[in-house]
This record gives C-alpha cells, sequence and structure tokens, in this order.
C-alpha cells in the first residue's frame, strides 16, 4: 500500500475534501491526522492576538 499525505491550512472544507478523496477509485481509506499545536505556534497566536503584557 502506498499513502499520500495532504497539508490543509483551511481546515473548514476538511470534510468535503475527505469525502472527494474517499470518491476516488483504488483509495482504500481516507484517516486524518491533526497537527498539534507546539508551544511556538500557542505563543506566536497570544503574539497576533495581543495577549501579551
Amino acid at each position: 500500500m502506498t499513502q499520500l499525505t495532504v497539508s490543509i491550512e483551511d481546515v473548514s472544507m476538511l470534510d468535503q475534501i475527505k469525502q472527494a478523496i474517499s470518491l476516488i477509485r483504488g483509495v482504500s481509506s481516507v484517516t486524518l491526522k491533526r497537527r498539534r499545536k507546539t508551544s511556538m505556534d500557542r505563543a506566536i497566536e497570544d503574539i497576533e492576538q495581543g495577549r501579551v503584557y
């Protein structure tokens, strides 16, 4: 079996993309792995949201 990794930034269409991929002939399963936010990702979000003092 061969795996294909697709990275998606905007998760709002995730269900539709998952459904479209499953319709492709030869696709046996579609699984989701969500990337966990690192402490650096959370810190950058805090800065962008103004949650600093």
